[in-house]
């Protein structure tokens, strides 16, 4: 009995290293090619072993998993036939090579051979399609692989210490990803500030919310979903009314909201990210010696396009960080797919619970720079239910979104909205229906309600762990959306208010001038340095925006900037006529590109600027050259870092893909 079990372990043994060795040379041949097409030539590359390790490691270990898996049932299902052994190894190293040619097939069809196909049928005849290629690659490798096995016992020890030799030699050159990564993003990272306690120094929290309408939040309209849990940081805090992006999506938006740099400065646009050279809000933190994390989803807000400089921890949604040495290698690139499609990875409760469980895992006792970015009202939108323990709303205090109103329409499938549908809607603009039009407001008000629940959870861990009363908190979002108001539908396509206009919250250590409201203009571009004035740190030269964000007469009636300032601008767009908008309080000018089609609105009469005025404001000749002016010296200095170097974005095939699940 017992010899007949150690036969049976010798078998299942030699199934998955021999696995590890077959999966390893494939992911070698591809490696090589990896090197051959990107590194061979190029100057500071990682070189041969660092290019070609990882994706042997990554494919060796995948086929070891499951051919170690499927050699028991295998062996039951054969165990009557000669060699039973052996027949088991042959179908569970042939399976688990076939399953290579699913991961490739579905790369190569999805991304090279018929995209559109794919697209209509991946969860059906696509499907279908990659298990038949794998199940007939699975039967043509059984045969010679239990050939090989014939002439070769599978117990013989060389044959087993070669192949466990190759998987540890291979196994131990896989990179430590996180020390490295984290290295990379802390260069120039400091230490306490001198002669400050640790304890002396606030914690900083910042919340993203993407595509959040000001208007949405029940501390600000009474027609908005219920929104305890912001209403609560509004209650501790200052609740900013007139507080606008720089532009309408989210790179240009974030890239000023972390540098304090304004978008034509920076020379952010769809392929290139933050320049090299500009310090972010997070480097900053650093070099100060606050311990830094970000939880982040938007495709926009990984590291090819600079966002995570600064963070020693540094998670995207959308990214398998252990993958990363790997990155390149079809498998990992498929099964970062298949986690993105399959999983709801960027779900507001992953990313909380993520955050969380770091607050919780921290051992230093340095002030924290935490920063989530939530992306759960961008489409695609969905009807979430709320979960059980959300705060419950005070009475009377918004309005309730109700599955009732999404239609019976073929725009929305079992309470979603899917990013794909999203042509659909803007194809038949103006003409569309009223009923899908309340669908779409309802499914994103919920979401708003879902996200507000799920940061409630994060304000508890917060309070649970005693950083709370210590901790700035500051939650905004990067633009808001579009619901029909000036003809159009979801942002990227225009500067109007509501797409431009966000929320700001902001509640200081110990709630100081907490149920304040600011009505004051502000913008993206005072945030970094407002937070230096507040928390005593040297802000970069050069920043343009206002450091009293923290410093304002809440009580003050005045509106607009002081007399004098230069025009706040909005810019950047994504798809659409170019457009360029600029704030003169009261005045909100819309104005083509050289100048054609300008619309002007009165925002003190006219907040939503829903009525153009009939004639030109009599400063809005100052204004625009004020604002031209403004542009051309942005202009100069983006001249100069592009000299100095810029991050352009090669844009894979897995980021092409994730951002077009979005909409873009």
């Amino acid at each position: 009995m017992l010899h007949e079990l150690w036969r049976w372990i010798r078998g299942l043994l030699a199934t998955a290293s021999w696995a590890f060795v077959m999966a390893g040379l494939l992911g070698m041949v591809e490696g090589l090619s990896q090197w051959l097409r990107f590194d061979l030539m190029a100057e500071g590359g990682p070189g041969f072993v660092r290019s070609v390790a990882p994706t042997v490691a990554l494919y060796g270990w995948v086929a070891m998993l499951v051919a170690a898996v499927l050699f028991v049932p295998f062996y039951l299902l054969v165990r009557h036939r000669r060699h039973p052994r052996r027949h088991a190894y042959a179908l569970s190293v042939a399976t688990a090579l076939g399953l290579f040619i699913f991961f490739y097939s579905g790369y190569v069809l999805r991304e090279h051979v018929v995209p559109d196909w794919w697209s209509d049928h991946e969860h059906g005849a696509a499907l279908v399609v990659q298990m038949v290629l794998m199940i007939v690659a699975s039967v043509l490798l059984a045969k010679p692989i239990l050939t090989m096995a014939s002439r070769q016992a599978l117990n013989p020890w060389r044959n087993m210490f070669l192949a466990v030799v190759f998987m540890a030699v291979f196994t131990s050159l896989w990179p430590n990803w996180r020390e490295e990564g984290r290295d990379a993003r802390l260069v120039g990272a400091g230490a306490a500030a001198a002669g400050i306690a640790d304890s002396d120094r606030p914690h900083l929290i910042l919340v993203t919310i993407d595509t959040l309408r000001r208007d949405v939040l029940s501390a600000v309209s009474p027609d908005a979903p219920p929104t305890p849990g912001l209403d609560a940081i509004a209650a501790e805090g200052i609740l900013y009314t007139n507080y606008w992006s720089s532009s309408c999506w989210t790179l240009p938006a974030m890239a000023t909201l972390m540098t304090g740099r304004a978008p034509r400065e920076l020379g952010v646009a769809k392929y290139a990210g933050v320049p090299t050279g500009v310090r972010t809000l997070s480097q900053l933190a650093s070099e100060a010696g606050y311990s830094t994390a970000a939880f982040t989803a938007n495709p926009y807000l990984m590291p090819a396009y600079g966002f995570d400089r600064g963070f020693g921890e540094f998670e995207h949604a959308l990214v398998l960080e252990p993958l990363l040495p790997a990155a390149r290698s079809v498998l990992a690139r498929e099964l970062s797919y298949l986690a993105d499609t399959r999983l709801d990875l960027d779900d507001a409760a992953v990313i909380v619970g993520k955050a969380a469980r770091w607050l919780k895992q921290r051992r230093d006792d340095a002030p924290l720079f935490l920063w989530l970015h939530l992306m759960d009202p961008h489409l695609p939108y969905r009807w979430h239910s709320l979960p059980a323990n959300a705060p419950a709303a005070a009475p009377g205090r918004g309005v309730q979104p109700a599955r009732t109103e999404i239609p019976d329409d073929p725009l929305f499938t079992d309470g979603v909205f899917p990013a794909a549908h999203l042509p659909g809607v803007r194809d038949s603009l103006p003409g569309v229906s009223a009923e899908v039009r309340a669908g779409l407001w309802a499914l994103y008000r919920r979401e708003v309600q879902y996200t507000d629940a799920c940061l409630s959870k994060l304000w508890a861990t917060l309070r649970e762990l005693g950083i709370w009363d210590s901790a700035l908190v500051i939650v905004t979002s990067d633009h808001g959306e579009e619901f029909f108001e000036h003809g159009g539908f979801e942002h990227g396509h225009s500067l109007m208010p509501e797409v431009t206009g966000v929320p700001l919250l902001i509640r200081q250590p110990g709630a100081r001038d907490g149920g304040s409201t600011c009505a004051a203009d502000h913008d993206a571009l005072d945030l970094v340095p407002s937070v230096c004035r507040f928390l005593s740190w040297t802000p970069p030269a050069g920043l343009e925006g206002a450091d009293d964000l923290l410093y304002v007469d809440t009580d003050a009636a005045r509106q607009g900037k002081a007399e004098g300032d230069a025009p706040a601008i909005m810019e950047n767009m994504l798809y659409g006529e170019p457009q360029l908008a600029c704030r003169a309080w009261p005045y909100l000018g819309v104005v083509g590109e050289g100048g054609v089609g300008s619309a002007w609105y009165d925002l003190g009469a006219d907040p939503g600027a829903r009525h153009p005025l009939a004639d030109d404001p009599a400063a809005a000749a100052a204004i625009l050259t004020a604002a031209h002016a403004r542009l051309s010296a942005w202009d100069a200095r983006s001249a100069l870092m592009s000299a100095a170097g810029v991050d352009s974005v090669g844009l894979s095939a897995d980021l092409r893909r994730q951002l077009q699940s979005l909409g873009y």
